[in-house]
């Protein structure tokens, strides 16, 4: 993990893998955040695999969520997606299910 905050919410990521995981430890819960989710894709595996090396045994008792409502609509706009996605995590806001090309380019500001 690269950094765990004051309101428990840690960032994960392998290296070339731009999956996000975000940590609530007061619910054991865990979700990750993939903006492509291409149907072939194996990040989720991939995230999955480096969920069992940082938390061993105890993800077994981790209750974790994979994000689909938001799917980034083209291949660029990865980083601003996952900045939202944690936004919206941390204030326990929904996250746009359809962004449009018009809220990305907003976001990028």
């Amino acid at each position: 993990c690269q950094r765990i905050g004051s309101d428990g919410v840690a960032c994960c990521q392998q290296p070339l893998v731009r999956n996000r995981v975000g940590f609530r430890a007061e619910n054991r819960g865990i979700t990750v955040f993939d903006p492509l989710q291409h149907q072939n894709s194996k990040n989720y595996g991939m995230c999955d695999t480096l969920l069992k090396d940082l938390f061993g045994e105890m993800c077994d008792l981790m209750r974790i969520k994979k994000e689909t409502k938001a799917r980034q609509p083209d291949v660029a706009s990865c980083g601003v997606m996952v900045l939202t996605f944690f936004e919206c995590f941390i204030q326990g806001m929904a996250i746009p299910s359809k962004p449009s090309p018009t809220l990305l380019r907003f976001l990028r500001l």
